[in-house]
């Protein structure tokens, strides 16, 4: 919840011309009644995140997101290639939960 208030206070500073939830739902190509409910705190879809993210970096000029990196992996790698990463990825995670997990008991 956190990333999608910082995402939408984000948006809300890139694009100040951008007020009502009609003008951010044709921005966006996001349906007018989901902008609503996005701007009222109903939880984000990965895809809507991916389409705040995108409009805010264009404006910035940065690059590409993870997300936008992970979905050309899908579509240009072979199968196996995108399943190491993801392996890897997953790996991680595992660590790094592992590792939490071993600061807490002592």
């Amino acid at each position: 919840m956190e990333r999608q208030l910082a995402i939408i206070k984000l948006y809300k500073e890139k694009f100040p011309e951008m007020k009502t939830f009609k003008q951010i739902s044709q921005h966006t190509g996001i349906q007018l009644t989901r902008v609503f409910r996005l701007f009222n705190l109903s939880a984000m879809k990965l895809q809507e995140f991916q389409i705040f993210e995108r409009l805010i970096k264009a404006v910035d000029g940065k690059d590409e997101s993870i997300f936008s990196i992970v979905d050309d992996c899908v579509s240009e790698l072979s199968l196996e290639a995108s399943e190491e990463l993801k392996r890897t990825m997953q790996r991680r995670l595992h660590l790094k939960k592992l590792k939490e997990k071993g600061n807490h008991s002592f």
